[in-house]
């Protein structure tokens, strides 16, 4: 870095924003975009998968001070989405804990019926907020290490990301562990410049709340510890009082930092079965009762952490050690592809951030005799490998928001390459300059359906549907948009197969089954046929049928439909099918001529 690059580190985003006022400007201006797109996603948005039962699971925690309702997800992301809904919603008649936990989403929606549209809404706004306030450090912690330049990009490279947007617009805890992973990275990189009482007591909460957002943050204890001794600027920060070796002060330091943290996670949970033995618990996993198992003797001592954190793990180990349909590349597999997150990177993310990143790391090449450079590389790139690596061995491969923590650090190590440009730059620079932002900006415009974008050599949305699955395209997003398009249309009856926790008929939307002529051996009838993307593709899951009734679909049941084209399309996760009774002929011609595979 040259002097004044170095120089501009030293300078906050908030001080440079207050010296220039076009630059608060334009930082105002990108916060107001990201949250203008992320509300409006918000608003268009159907209550999807998770969200069915995590906003009425956080309004339960508030209610009843338990967190056994769900453990699946730790109760602090939840809890922040809901806390709106503690004036504004009326209670459900549920007091006790169930298995079905979408039984939780349906006593919300029954208790508040005529304004559950409003309540999803209400829920949804403070994890924009928590968006926003991931844009502002990220831009606050690049402009510490790069200079200004960098910290505006991280900001708007976070702003206007597809996969951002979409997460921003929902309540699911992954958004939250993104915030606390960089959250966490940033006071880490501070500690290990000052292992100073109140950067180690900063480093301490930020590691306690981290835990209480999602289970994957149990990795920042160790991962922080090996931040900090690459980190490390050797003798910065001594104020000669002390004769402890630095390397000494950082480990007992951290040691203090993760002890608060674990102070931190037992008050989220009101220390609720805090010193229960590990031989006293009953694990479902493997992984779980392996480790009771090892413990031998020590099993019998007791555990400084709540009992509902550590059965929340042990629960969702079970559900990551159970098979689970994975669809990569136009392949199913229920054990995971090794390669599926990088696949999933490659597809999602806008191609300019792919080039930024590989900008960045040529840029380490070139600066490689510079140690200071490549350690600050190699702490920002840690954490995207051991999340991809550690994803990638998992069979519950569902969607690139598992491995959303990566972006802050892939956002970070992007912006850096700005430095790059010269300060007073040529005519050239700025042509490049101008075409990186319109192509940034042009992946919005498949606003508001953020949540189903893939990049232009992916083909597209459009496209997407061949390549993955899930929560990738299609989590249940365009219910809304199935009932105005019914309206718009009007349509009459028709045949619907729908990927999504809430019942369709919950708004109003009366169908009729669709009968796979696989199953049942008969034509179907000619007329309209709605379905789901992931059911579309051969997804076997649970479904809602018309009448309410909840069953198994088989896998590859709709898989008939692809015989055909679609006629329309709502959003990117449903497709229209208008069949005539000349289709439907075509479609026996070719049946009666395929060999059954059942």
């Amino acid at each position: 870095m040259s002097e004044r690059s170095l120089e501009d580190a030293r300078q906050s985003l908030g001080q440079a924003c207050r010296s220039k006022k076009w630059l608060a400007m334009l930082v105002a201006a990108l916060l107001t975009l990201h949250g203008t797109l992320a509300i409006q996603t918000a608003r268009y948005c159907s209550v999807t998968h998770d969200e069915y039962w995590h906003i009425p699971v956080g309004l339960l925690h508030w209610r009843s001070g338990r967190f056994d309702w769900e453990n699946l997800n730790p109760p602090l992301i939840r809890m922040l989405a809901a806390a709106p809904l503690t004036v504004t919603a009326q209670p459900g008649q549920i007091n006790q804990p169930t298995d079905q936990i979408w039984s939780y989403g349906d006593d919300l929606f029954a208790a508040n019926r005529d304004s559950y549209r409003s309540l999803l809404l209400q829920a949804r706004i403070p994890i924009v907020a928590l968006s926003l306030l991931t844009a502002w450090l990220l831009g606050c912690w690049a402009t510490e290490l790069f200079g200004v330049r960098s910290g505006v990009a991280a900001l708007f490279l976070w702003c206007i990301s597809p996969t951002v947007l979409a997460s921003a617009s929902l309540v699911t805890t992954d958004l939250g562990a993104a915030f606390f992973f960089a959250l966490a990275g940033w006071q880490v990189w501070r500690f290990a410049g000052e292992p100073s009482w109140k950067h180690t007591g900063l480093l301490g909460v930020c590691l306690g709340l981290a835990q209480l957002a999602k289970y994957t943050s149990v990795i920042l204890w160790p991962l922080s510890l090996i931040w900090c001794l690459l980190l490390r600027t050797p003798g910065a920060g001594d104020d000669g009082t002390n004769s402890v070796p630095r390397l000494t002060l950082i480990l007992q330091r951290w040691c203090a930092a993760v002890m608060l943290s674990i102070l931190v996670l037992n008050l989220g949970y009101l220390f609720q079965g805090t010193g229960t033995s590990l031989a006293d618990y009953q694990f479902s996993s493997q992984a779980m009762r392996g480790i009771q198992s090892a413990s031998g003797p020590l099993a019998s001592f007791p555990l400084p952490v709540p009992t509902d954190w550590l059965e929340g793990i042990d629960h969702q180990r079970q559900m990551m050690e159970a098979d689970h349909p994975v669809f990569l590349n136009g392949e199913w597999s229920l054990h995971g592809f090794r390669g599926y997150y990088f696949y999933v990177l490659w597809y999602k993310l806008p191609h300019i951030v792919q080039l930024l990143v590989l900008a960045a790391l040529l840029r380490c090449w070139l600066v490689r005799s510079e140690r200071g450079q490549l350690r600050l590389a190699a702490g920002l790139l840690l954490p995207v490998l051991v999340l991809l690596i550690l994803a990638s061995g998992s069979g519950m491969q569902l969607g690139i928001r598992y491995v959303l923590p990566v972006l802050p650090f892939l956002v970070m190590f992007a912006a850096s390459t700005v430095e790059l440009f010269p300060r007073r730059a040529g005519m050239g620079w700025r042509v490049l300059a101008g075409l990186t932002v319109a192509t940034l900006l042009a992946s919005v415009r498949h606003h508001p359906h953020h949540l189903a974008y893939f990049n232009e050599l992916a083909g597209g949305p459009d496209n997407g549907w061949n390549l993955l699955s899930d929560s990738n395209i299609d989590w249940g997003q365009d219910l809304y948009g199935l009932e105005q398009w019914l309206q718009e249309s009007n349509v009459g009856e028709f045949h619907l197969a729908w990927f999504g926790t809430q019942p369709p008929s919950d708004l109003g939307i009366h169908a009729r089954r669709i009968q796979s002529p696989l199953l049942t051996g008969r034509a179907p009838a000619p007329g309209v046929y709605a379905i789901s993307v992931c059911l579309l593709q051969g997804r076997p899951t649970p479904i809602w049928e018309p009448d309410r009734v909840q069953r198994n679909a088989d896998i590859d049941e709709f898989g008939w439909l692809r015989f055909f084209e679609p006629e329309d399309q709502v959003g990117q996760s449903v497709r229209v099918f208008r069949l005539s009774a000349a289709d439907i002929g075509r479609l026996q011609a070719v049946l009666s001529r395929t060999p059954s595979a059942r």
